[in-house]
């Protein structure tokens, strides 16, 4: 398990959590979360925050890979919090997914936050958790419980609705990835091997698990949605990704623009992968898009 501590820096500026290695369910030791609060936070009303799910393809990462973030958006006026949440070899889906619900009740439920404005932000596998999260907004989850992340969906309690969910470069569809990348001319990819991160994260290869691979991304939830009210999404992604192809974000926006949602989508040309240009192009003006929407929640 990783701890923040004095290692949190950016840009050369100190990232010490306010509030820090806290506990947000008790299944594990890796459900833990940083939380930094904006200066006289404590005496103001209550602010919007933001969820960091890191990426590492659901089997690497902490939530030290929020460091980019935290200080433009505590600037921005919001809450910041990071989370560790079970890997794949730890724990299959739907654990990480049940980690990040149980993370935004325990967010929802500080003094300092108002509960209908809590954002999920993801990057790669952290963003399609993010996205699951999102399009599952209201409804109880439709695999068995098994007590998991905290959860109270065995007693038909409903996933927590976030106000927006940001994703960046996250899979939507495991099945489709390596058709993805071959479309865009990238060398053949292996998602969709018995050993693939895909594979390890829904604990089976996906060739014998064709509805947990199904769950396990937005695109079921959204239709099982119906007309009810979702998330705000911002969507980004490279067009030049190899490793998740913007075939897997082009689905996302279909599937919320059948519903009469309107995604703020960005495609960054020639961006790669978890690539720099992101932080430094898409950070600030997704800041923005958030305190735009925030408003009118």
């Amino acid at each position: 398990m990783t701890r923040a501590g004095p290692g949190w820096k950016a840009g050369g500026m100190d990232l010490a959590p306010t509030r820090a290695d806290v506990a947000y369910a008790a299944d594990s030791p890796s459900q833990r979360l940083d939380v930094w609060l904006p200066e006289d936070a404590q005496d103001g009303p209550e602010l919007p925050a933001v969820l960091f799910v890191h990426g590492g393809g659901w089997y690497y990462g902490s939530r030290t890979m929020a460091a980019p973030k935290v200080g433009p958006l505590l600037a921005g006026g919001f809450v910041v919090a990071s989370l560790d949440y079970r890997l794949s070899g730890e724990a299959p889906f739907p654990a990480a997914v049940e980690d990040v619900i149980a993370a935004v009740r325990f967010l929802q439920g500080l003094p300092e936050v108002d509960e209908h404005r809590v954002v999920l932000f993801g990057e790669s596998a952290g963003a399609n958790i993010a996205c699951v999260v999102g399009a599952l907004a209201d409804q109880v989850p439709p695999w068995p419980a098994a007590g998991s992340g905290g959860s109270e969906h065995d007693d038909g309690t409903p996933v927590p609705r976030v106000a927006a969910v940001v994703d960046w470069y996250g899979p939507t569809d495991f099945t489709l990835m390596d058709s993805h990348a071959a479309e865009i001319g990238c060398a053949p990819s292996t998602h969709s091997a018995d050993d693939s991160p895909e594979s390890r994260y829904v604990g089976s290869p996906l060739r014998t698990a064709p509805e947990a691979a199904a769950q396990a991304g937005p695109l079921p939830h959204l239709a099982s949605a119906g007309d009810a009210p979702l998330p705000a999404f911002a969507i980004a992604h490279g067009t030049a990704d190899c490793t998740v192809a913007p075939g897997q974000a082009e689905l996302l926006v279909d599937a919320l623009e059948r519903r009469g949602d309107r995604p703020w989508v960005t495609w960054l040309e020639g961006a790669e992968h978890s690539d720099a240009r992101f932080d430094a192009e898409l950070l600030a003006p997704t800041i923005g898009w958030l305190r735009e929407v925030l408003a009118r929640t």
